[in-house]
C-alpha cells in the first residue's frame, strides 16, 4: 500500500494574466450602387424654344401729384396778380398826367409900370452910416466928415468910427460918372463897438462939380465890398 502524502494546501497566489485585445474587424466600404447597364435612365424633357427679345414699351409719364398741381396753381395766381398790378399802375400813371394835346393855359399877369414902387437907390447909396446892432456888438462904418453935400477939395480929411474886419476902412473919392479920382484907408478897430478913424485923401479935381466919398471894408470870406457908405459931396477949388 502506498502512502500518499497529501500535498500541502498552501499555494502561492497566481499572477494575473495579460488581457489580450482582439482587433476591430474592418468593414469594407460599400461600393456605390449604380444602375445596371441594362437599366436605362428616363429621358430629359425638351427645352422650350427661346423667343427673340422684344423692345420694352416706353414708360408712361407719371401724372403730377397733388402737391405739384397746387404749386402750379399758386405760381399761376402770382403771375396773374403781378400782371394786373402792373397794368393798373400804368393806367393810373397815364390818367393822372395832363394830356399833351390840351395844355392848361397859364394865366397872364400884366403889371402896370405905374403900380411898381420906384426904386430909391439914392437914399440907400448916400447913407453915411452902415452901423448895425447885433448880439455880438455894434458893427459897420459911420462917416462923420465930410457932411452930405459939403464942398470938398484935395487933400480931404475923412473921419468917422468903425468896427470892421481887422479895423481896416477903405476910402475913395468918385466923380459923378463913377470914376475914382483918389483913394486911401483909415484904421479903426475890430471888437464889440466901433472906434474912431481918420484918413487924409488926396484926389485929382474932376471936371464934374459933384461926386461922392465912399467908405467900405472887405468881406473876410470872399473879399467883396461890405458895409459900404456913400456921402454925396461937391467939388471946389484946390486949397
Amino acid at each position: 500500500m502506498t502512502d500518499t502524502t497529501p500535498e500541502s494546501s498552501t499555494t502561492s497566489p497566481a499572477s494575473p494574466s495579460p488581457v489580450e485585445t482582439s482587433p476591430m474587424p474592418q468593414v469594407p466600404p460599400t461600393p456605390p450602387q449604380f444602375p445596371n447597364e441594362s437599366q436605362s435612365l428616363p429621358p430629359l424633357p425638351p427645352l422650350p424654344p427661346i423667343e427673340p427679345s422684344q423692345p420694352s414699351p416706353p414708360l408712361a409719364s407719371t401724372p403730377p401729384s397733388g402737391s405739384s398741381t397746387a404749386l402750379l396753381w399758386i405760381a399761376l395766381a402770382v403771375v396773374v396778380v403781378i400782371f394786373i398790378a402792373t397794368a393798373g399802375f400804368f393806367y393810373l400813371s397815364k390818367t393822372s398826367q395832363p394830356s399833351i394835346g390840351t395844355p392848361t393855359p397859364t394865366p397872364k399877369v400884366i403889371i402896370s409900370p405905374t403900380t411898381l414902387p420906384s426904386p430909391s437907390p439914392t437914399k440907400e447909396a448916400t447913407t453915411s452910416s452902415s452901423l448895425r446892432d447885433t448880439e455880438s456888438g455894434l458893427f459897420g462904418i459911420e462917416v462923420t466928415s465930410p457932411k452930405r453935400e459939403a464942398t470938398i477939395s484935395s487933400p480931404l480929411t475923412v473921419s468917422g468910427r468903425a468896427n470892421v474886419f481887422e479895423g481896416h476902412v477903405n476910402i475913395r473919392v468918385k466923380d459923378s460918372t463913377g470914376k475914382v479920382v483918389g483913394s486911401g484907408f483909415g484904421t479903426a478897430c475890430m471888437g464889440e463897438k466901433p472906434c474912431p478913424f481918420s484918413a487924409k485923401i488926396t484926389f485929382t479935381s474932376p471936371t464934374a462939380s459933384q461926386g461922392a466919398v465912399e467908405a467900405y471894408t472887405e468881406d473876410a470870406a470872399n473879399g467883396s465890398e461890405k458895409d459900404l457908405v456913400r456921402v454925396p459931396v461937391r467939388f471946389g477949388s484946390k486949397k
